[in-house]
């Protein structure tokens, strides 16, 4: 009659269960040896007892069993992780030695470690310094060219301005030079003149002076002129106007002359939109002149040009003390 099934469960006798410990733990180290010897396994067994005492065996090593444990259980995610570290570590050397291949090669090119070098080698930088040579000068050529042509194009440039500028400077002198000798010719032609003596009221009141010539000398056409019109169309005078004299201006305390010639001719201006032929009526002529010269005074009366321009109103209440 064999022997029946034993149940397992915790002996509760400490006794017994320390007596049955001892000889199961001897038979669990001696099967993992001889698993190791016939099988030619590497094997490694830890048991602590229950009081926390430790038995082991290792048929290679208890420490170098469990390392070997540990890369065998390595998750794939770590194994990414160091392919991907070690792929990183691979390109960073390439890139060091990239990086000292380029600064040798950058020494040579400076004439700098040339002892390594051999023969062929150093005829290899020489021709690589040749040609590099060839091409700096080439370019250095090409941007003078470029320089030249820019500063040949600005010459031109600056000559046809020069001759332009030359052309009206020559117009301009040559018109100066007329009108200077006509009013020279009405001056020396002039002897008669009226003044006009305004009364003086305030700081506006006028204190006239004989300021402005008006007229031309009177053209006398010469014996045997057929064409007496013609002639005087050729020299610059205006048939019929045979009055002269000298128009009153107008004492103020002057303050800024800015703008002062363009309230004077806005004024002779006025006059003129409504009559277009003053010089045929010298009362006209005299009335415009007044009004040009009552608008410059008041203009100088106060600082800045548009601020200071005079409205007609301003200019009609001061003129009748002109015309006084």
């Amino acid at each position: 009659m064999g022997r029946g099934r034993v149940e397992l469960k915790r002996i509760e006798n400490k006794i017994n269960r320390q007596v049955t410990f001892s000889k199961r733990r001897n038979g669990l180290l001696k099967k993992a040896y001889e698993l190791s010897v016939l099988c030619d396994a590497e094997v490694a067994l830890i048991v602590f007892s229950s009081r926390g005492k430790l038995y082991e065996f290792g048929s290679a090593g208890v420490t170098k069993t469990l390392e070997r444990y540990q890369r065998c259980c390595i998750t794939p995610h770590e194994n990414s992780v160091e392919c991907e570290t070690q792929s990183w570590y691979q390109e960073v050397t390439k890139l060091k030695a990239k990086y000292e291949s380029l600064q040798r090669t950058q020494r040579h090119l400076l004439g700098e470690d040339l002892g390594p070098l051999n023969l062929r080698e150093l005829q290899s930088l020489e021709k690589q310094l040749e040609g590099a040579l060839a091409q700096a000068r080439q370019r250095k050529i090409q941007i003078m060219t470029e320089q030249m042509e820019e500063l040949r194009r600005k010459e031109r440039q600056l000559g046809e301005l020069n001759k332009q500028l030359k052309i009206k400077l020559e117009a301009e002198g040559q018109s100066l030079k007329a009108i200077q000798g006509l009013w020279n010719s009405s001056a020396a032609a002039g002897n008669s003149s009226y003044t006009v003596h305004p009364s003086q009221s305030n700081a506006m009141d006028c204190e006239p002076e004989p300021i402005l010539q008006i007229g031309y000398p009177h053209y006398v056409p010469a014996e045997g002129s057929s064409d007496p019109q013609n002639m005087a169309g050729e020299s610059n005078f205006i048939q019929g106007w045979e009055f002269k004299g000298r128009v009153a201006g107008v004492k103020v305390d002057a303050v800024d002359a800015i703008g002062a010639g363009d309230a004077f001719v806005g004024g002779l201006l006025n006059s003129l939109a409504s009559d277009l032929n003053p010089y045929k009526d010298e009362k006209g002529l005299k009335e415009a002149l007044l009004f040009a010269n009552s608008c410059g005074a008041i203009t100088v009366t106060e600082r800045g040009a548009i601020p200071a321009l005079p409205t007609k109103e301003a200019v009609l209440q001061i003129l009748p003390k002109v015309a006084a």
